[in-house]
């Protein structure tokens, strides 16, 4: 009897032992990573998402497509798809979000990306280029609308590949207006905006502009500057040969 149940310890340690290992080999498998590319694929209202040729310092460039309300007062107006780039770096270091008061055309890194060797995300305005419905109700083009669609971007990549990163807006001229209203409507929505040159408009046509102009330097400056200006009219032809030059050797085309 004794040779029996000595048969069943042993066959129970040696089961026991069995399942302790599989169970060891089991949790040592590493999880397994989710691309950058996997990431953006599961945001809900992306479309359409293209890998790019890395430039500057980004190891990563996408190209995304959003889709986007063309009214968010009023969603039975339809949708329109707008473009995004962005530039990856790590997911740890802040997101420079440039938004363009119009298209967007390089996916090169803008002055504060470069300068912090930080992330960068590149909003297109609606309805410029391709990011516009097939019939455009101008009513919809509103600062109110554009800074909802670039909330609803900054919200999704944040929640998708920056859940830590800061996130500092900017935008030069127009691009500056459209980085205002942003915070105008949305002033915690990211962490600082930096502004360029930008006008701060009153009404449509702001007659201060052309005051400015009268006035501003000397009239001998002001007579300078608008011969200068003459001249290069004068000279369109020309001119227009040593610019291209000049952008095709620094690769600016």
């Amino acid at each position: 009897m004794k040779l029996p149940s000595l048969f069943c310890a042993l066959l129970f340690i040696l089961s026991v032992f069995s399942c302790n290992t599989t169970q060891h080999a089991v949790a040592s498998q590493p999880l397994k990573e989710i691309s950058t590319f996997e990431k953006l694929a599961s945001i809900k209202n992306v479309v359409t998402i293209e890998k790019k040729e890395p430039s500057s310092h980004f190891d990563e460039n996408y190209e995304i497509w959003f889709e986007q309300p063309v009214d968010y007062n009023d969603v039975s107006k339809g949708t329109f798809r707008q473009r995004v780039f962005l530039g990856f770096e790590s997911q740890t270091l802040p997101v420079i979000v440039e938004l363009r008061g119009y298209g967007i055309g390089s996916e090169r890194a803008g002055e504060l990306a470069a300068h912090y060797k930080a992330n960068q995300l590149s909003i297109e305005h609606r309805f410029f280029n391709n990011s516009r419905p097939e019939r455009i109700d101008w009513n919809t083009l509103t600062i109110e609308n554009a800074a909802k669609d670039q909330t609803t971007i900054i919200d999704a990549i944040r929640n998708a590949i920056y859940p830590n990163a800061k996130f500092i807006t900017t935008g030069i001229s127009k691009g500056c207006q459209t980085t205002m209203a942003h915070r105008r409507f949305f002033p915690n929505n990211v962490d600082a905006s930096v502004c360029y040159v930008g006008p701060l408009n009153y009404q449509r046509e702001d007659p201060r502009v052309y005051e400015f102009l009268k006035n501003v330097g000397t009239k001998a400056d002001r007579d300078k500057i608008e011969a200068f200006q003459k001249l290069c009219f004068d000279n369109r032809s020309a001119l227009l040969q040593m610019i291209t030059k000049e952008g095709l050797k620094k690769n600016m085309t």
